[in-house]
Order: C-alpha cells, then sequence, then structure tokens
C-alpha cells in the first residue's frame, strides 16, 4: 500500500475512535457537565513568624506541596529499559497567569504499527494528561491575607501523539479527577512548609570552653550530614523559578532518608519517522501537545549550601548542636567569645513549622519560649 494512502487510512480509524473527551479538548478547554466551578478562600497571616511577608510564590508553593501530598493519583514512575514513565499527579505554578497547571498524567510506551512504515520498528512514547487550572487572587487586608483559589469546571487534553487517538486512556475519568483537586484546595488541607529563626545573646560569667563543655554534656553535635538540608518548600520554589514541572520526588530528597530509585531523563525525540517527527514538532510548537519528558530533578542543596541560606559558615556547622523537641531534631548554631573578662554566647536555632489554611500556625509563642528557654538554661548551667 502507498505509504501516504496508509497515513491517511491510520489517521482517519484513529479519529474515528477518539471518543472519550474529543477533539475539541485538544485544542481548547472542555466544560464539563452537571459539575459547578469550585472556589475556595484561604485566609493567611500577611506574614511568616520571621515577619516576612508572604509572596504568591510561596503561597503557590505550598499549595502545590499539599495536592502533591495529599491526592488520591500520587506520583509514581517505572523504569523499562533505558527509559522512564510515571502517571499521576504534577504541577506548574505560571507566575504571570497567577495560575497552577495541575497535570494528572497517564504515560505508557507502545510500538505503533504507523511507525513500521520507514521499517524501522521504533518505540512511540504515548501520553496523555489531563490539565486544570487553578487561579489564584491575593488580597491582602490590615492583619489578613485572603487568597482565592478559582478551579473553573473544565479541563484541557494534551497528548504526545497527534495521529494515534485511542490506544491510551486517562488517569481517570475528569469528572473523578477534578473532585480529588477541589477536596484538595480546601482551606484545611492546604499548609505551607515555614521555617522560623529564633536568635539570642546572652552574656555568662563563665569561659568559653566552659560554656560549650555544657553543650557538649546536655546536647549532642547537630549531624548536618544526616538531617535534611532544605524543605518541600525550598524545592518547589527552585523548579518555580526555573519554570519546571513539580512532583512529589522533587521535595522528596529533603527528608534524611530518601535515596532515589529512578534517575528521570527528559525524553524528547518520540521516533526516528521524520514525518511523525515533523507532525510532533508542529502540535508541540502550538502547544497542543503534552511532552512526553519527565523532568530532571533538581539536587537537593549539600549541608554547606543550606546552612549558608541562613547565614552559618562551615566553621560555625562544627558548634551546632541538636536541641530534640517534640519529634524534631532543632539545629541550634552556638557561637561563644571572650567579653569583658566573661563570655558572650549568641545562638541561632532553625524551627520547622507550618502556616495552615485557615491562617494558624503550628508554632505557638509559647512554644518558641519553651525552646528559647531550654537553649539558655544550657548556657547557664
Amino acid at each position: 500500500m502507498n505509504k501516504k494512502i496508509l497515513l491517511v487510512a491510520l489517521l482517519g480509524a484513529s479519529l474515528s475512535s477518539y471518543a472519550d473527551d474529543g477533539w475539541k479538548a485538544f485544542f481548547e478547554d472542555v466544560q464539563m457537565d452537571k459539575v459547578a466551578p469550585i472556589n475556595q478562600t484561604l485566609k493567611l497571616p500577611l506574614t511568616d513568624l520571621n515577619g516576612n511577608a508572604l509572596s504568591e510564590n510561596t503561597i503557590a508553593s505550598g499549595i502545590i506541596y499539599s495536592l502533591l501530598s495529599n491526592s488520591q493519583y500520587p506520583y509514581n514512575s517505572s523504569r523499562q529499559e533505558k527509559n522512564v514513565f510515571f502517571k499521576g499527579m504534577t504541577a506548574k505554578y505560571v507566575p504571570a497567569d497567577h495560575t497552577i497547571l495541575v497535570n494528572y498524567r497517564n504515560e505508557k510506551n507502545y510500538t505503533s504499527s504507523m511507525i513500521i512504515i520507514n521499517g524501522s520498528g521504533d518505540v512511540t512514547y504515548n501520553v496523555k494528561d489531563t490539565i486544570f487550572k487553578v487561579g489564584l487572587t491575593l488580597t491582602p487586608a490590615a492583619n489578613q491575607l485572603t487568597v482565592a483559589e478559582s478551579l473553573p469546571n473544565a479541563y484541557t487534553i494534551r497528548r504526545s501523539s497527534i495521529y494515534n487517538w485511542g490506544t491510551q486512556d486517562p488517569l481517570d475519568a475528569p469528572a473523578k479527577l477534578y473532585v480529588d483537586l477541589s477536596n484538595n484546595l480546601n482551606p484545611a488541607s492546604i499548609v505551607i512548609p515555614q521555617q522560623y529563626i529564633l536568635s539570642g545573646e546572652s552574656d555568662n560569667k563563665y569561659s568559653p570552653d566552659s560554656i560549650y563543655g555544657n553543650f557538649d554534656r546536655l546536647m549532642t553535635k547537630y549531624d548536618w550530614k544526616t538531617n535534611p538540608t532544605c524543605t518541600p518548600q525550598d524545592m518547589i520554589q527552585k523548579s518555580i523559578d526555573s519554570q519546571a514541572m513539580i512532583n512529589s520526588m522533587s521535595y522528596a530528597m529533603c527528608g534524611s532518608q530518601y535515596k532515589p530509585t529512578v534517575q528521570e531523563n527528559a525524553q524528547e525525540e518520540y521516533s526516528s519517522n521524520p514525518l511523525v517527527a515533523k507532525m510532533m514538532a508542529m502540535a508541540k510548537a502550538k502547544g497542543q501537545v503534552g511532552a512526553q519528558q519527565s523532568e530532571k530533578i533538581a539536587a537537593a542543596p549539600t549541608p554547606e549550601q543550606y546552612a549558608a541560606k541562613f547565614g552559618i559558615t562551615p566553621k560555625q556547622m562544627e558548634t551546632t548542636y541538636n536541641y530534640k523537641f517534640s519529634d524534631m531534631n532543632i539545629p541550634v548554631v552556638v557561637n561563644i567569645f571572650p567579653y569583658h573578662n566573661q563570655s558572650k554566647v549568641s545562638y541561632k536555632a532553625i524551627i520547622p513549622y507550618t502556616i495552615k489554611g485557615d491562617g494558624t500556625t503550628s508554632l505557638s509563642k509559647e512554644q518558641i519560649a519553651q525552646i528559647k528557654q531550654a537553649i539558655e538554661k544550657v548556657i547557664n548551667y
């Protein structure tokens, strides 16, 4: 059979089988019937506990973290020979549009009969993305920051393959994906990971060696190598800055025990067939194809990089102690030097906490005072 005739026949057969979301969904938003748009409102403090204003990027990072953590469709990846495939929720924040793009992906590989036209037998990657848009509107008031989350009752389909419509299903029915997303946009589900910096100074009549001895006896040294060197917020904001797609593995390495099992690599080439490659390039240029690529995971900061974020030098890392509070290991950086025939002690503690969608925080003033008292008790022991 003539190659051109075969191509037309294959395209015609593919389009006739494309009934799950329709041709229109591939090019523009499609509204779901019997589903109402969702509007949720977060009521946040104007600043974090350090007194820094909550930026839109910070809030978007917290929302993305919460969505990825709570979704019923968690991200997972698998390797098939040299290729990595994944399914589940990912997200991307577009600052210019004040919009979070939430993507439910179903990704596989298959061998298409169309590729055999040139006798290559190449493997083509087939991706189906169901994408929702979450708009953010920030309204600061006297004592509160209101964040409106708007979720239209519409979705868009993106595929890696414009010539084969029926070979792969979406991750789930769009209406079910919509329910998952709207549930997790609830203010009760949103948390924004943060860190509070507790610092202080204290004069002491004892020598620096004596005070360091107190810390050595009453607290253990903080292990910068085994404890986390970032927060989910750090890694998500890093991805936002580079306009990368964000998945749960983007911040998983912030845990001390995280060991990546799969190295993700971008897969830009779909086929060696020149005709298919040209079709894909045209559709991708128009934004009509969801690129089949698993974003490379950004490396977590080194302990030295993490410490430098708080103005802590490698030398000061050697005099960092561990204060156990609840289930947290809090690094307490101690600097002691002679002062007017006595000693002066400066300290800095890095305390993780969260801001919740209702404006409350997981760290109270009473808890901060308790940590401060515990540190100064060691200084004056």
